[in-house]
């Protein structure tokens, strides 16, 4: 494993694929706003899934993916964490493909991660299934004329899907 500018290792992983399936399929390099679709496009599951919408897109260069992860989420980064991710990819960028998984300070990180995103919007529809049952003339009523209320934590947003 290589080592970072600040001394932090990093995992990498090339899979190498069979002789007779060499040909590498070139796409345009990713950019922060692809990298944030790709875990869905790709329907990845489990740690890889994890590992993918917890990184940060640090550079798509030729055959080159480094991936930047906060101190929290440093049990992410592994051989074979990083080898799944580059089977998963390897269809869009090529099997030559090499994923490189770096610890980074959270100073570092100025872009969201696919898993930000995904916290922010549950947030957004949790406060408007609050904001919903807070607004119900029915709940409102109950609430007055009952002293009934609503526990803290309870109302939960319909899931979007």
């Amino acid at each position: 494993a290589a080592e970072t500018a600040g001394g932090q290792p990093t995992a990498s992983a090339r899979v190498e694929p069979p002789a007779t399936d060499r040909a590498v399929t070139k796409s345009a390099p990713l950019d922060h706003a692809r990298w944030l679709e790709l875990p869905d496009q790709l329907e990845l599951r489990g740690a890889v899934r994890e590992l993918a919408t917890n990184s940060v897109l640090i550079l798509h260069d030729s055959n080159v993916l480094r991936l930047g992860l906060r101190p929290q989420q440093s049990h992410l980064r592994s051989e074979l964490l990083a080898r799944q991710l580059q089977q998963a990819l390897a269809p869009r960028l090529g099997d030559a493909l090499v994923v490189r998984l770096e610890v980074v300070s959270a100073d570092a990180i100025t872009t969201t991660t696919a898993a930000s995103l995904a916290s922010a919007a549950e947030s957004e529809r949790h406060a408007a299934a609050v904001s919903a049952i807070d607004g119900d003339p029915l709940v409102r009523g109950l609430v007055e004329k009952l002293d009934a209320r609503v526990l803290p934590g309870s109302p939960r947003a319909l899931n979007p899907d």
